[in-house]
């Protein structure tokens, strides 16, 4: 099923290397600063962007935003009888599991979480989604305390953790 994207991205790409199919249309590059893609045969594209997209969309028109980032995030600064937080996934997405031995008072550090690679000056939007569903252990709904830029965030509960295991889906946007 072919593909379509009809994008226009404001900034430099090199392209280390293009594999263009027989009938395909290729790649337009006559216009200075601009990588136009046409009808393209293709079940997936990667950009690698060496700069920041500074103005303009970037739009899928079908399909999926998949992001692949590389890196786990680290945590540190363990709160109160908080045992471990331990990341699965990646910069962008994953699922963090908060170990707590004992009680944590609501609205208090838990941990703070440190990004695999920077996301530059300006912090990034990060969604805490909980889904704690454990037997004796209350609903409580995460948040960020405190944001580093885009180093790192302190995450908080907005109420006491008795023992057990946390479970949190987390989504960055930068």
């Amino acid at each position: 099923m072919p593909w379509e994207a009809g994008w226009e991205i404001g900034i430099a790409i090199t392209v280390p290397s293009i594999q263009v199919t027989a009938g395909d249309p290729g790649i337009d590059t006559s216009a200075a600063g601009m990588l136009a893609l046409g009808a393209v045969n293709a079940t997936s594209i990667n950009l690698e962007v060496a700069t920041t997209l500074d103005s303009g969309d970037f739009t899928v028109a079908a399909g999926h935003l998949v992001v692949s980032t590389a890196g786990t995030p680290a945590t540190s600064a363990l709160g109160a009888n908080v045992t471990s937080a331990t990341f699965t996934g990646n910069d962008t997405r994953g699922t963090i599991a908060v170990v707590m031995a004992g009680a944590l008072a609501a609205n208090t550090a838990a941990f703070t979480a440190t990004f695999a690679v920077s996301y530059g000056a300006s912090g990034p939007k990060v969604t805490l989604v909980d889904q704690t569903s454990a037997v004796g252990l209350t609903i409580v709904n995460s948040y960020v305390l405190s944001q580093a830029t885009g180093v790192s965030f302190t995450v908080a509960f907005d109420q006491a953790l008795a023992a057990g295991t946390y479970i949190i889906d987390y989504i960055v946007i930068g």
